[in-house]
């Protein structure tokens, strides 16, 4: 009688193929995080973090789960509809039984279009300029506004 003895070898190389870079990208727009894991047997899972907490994919009652969020079947991370409050830092980790490996934070800046006040407002200047003068904000197209000085009695 014959014993056999099967030894399996677990690895899970030290770089990402493609970490996550940073990124700037429209308030309600799609943004897509990519992460190709580093070449590891078994093949690695992948996860996210977002500021060093586990992103949970879809709903939950977490912080870091939101509907919002989709985690690829190829492990890149999608958000439908991009918010002010999606700004962070974002790591892939891929993990099997040999290890776990973080790639390098990328950090997603969300920026939008901010609405000025609809009317058209005015304020007086330090002390010592309001005598005489007053500026009038006014709201044009889009995000673009103009100062006009006006002189006169306050």
């Amino acid at each position: 009688m014959m014993n056999s003895l099967c030894i399996s070898l677990a690895v899970l190389k030290k770089y990402f193929e493609q970490s996550p870079y940073s990124k700037s990208v429209e308030m309600d727009s799609q943004t897509e995080l990519r992460c190709i894991p580093p070449d590891g047997m078994p093949m690695p899972g992948i996860s996210w973090l977002r500021d060093g907490r586990v992103i949970e994919r879809g709903g939950g009652d977490s912080p870091n789960s939101n509907s919002n969020y989709i985690i690829t079947a190829d492990g890149h991370f999608l958000i439908a509809q991009t918010r002010l409050s999606d700004m962070g830092n974002y790591s892939c980790v891929a993990e099997n039984i040999a290890s776990r490996r973080v790639s390098e934070p990328a950090l997603l800046t969300v920026y939008g279009k901010i609405r000025p006040p609809l009317s058209s407002f005015m304020y007086p200047l330090s002390p010592e300029e309001a005598r005489g003068k007053r500026i009038r904000r006014k709201r044009e197209r889009g995000l673009k506004q103009t100062l006009q000085v006006e002189w006169g009695n306050i």
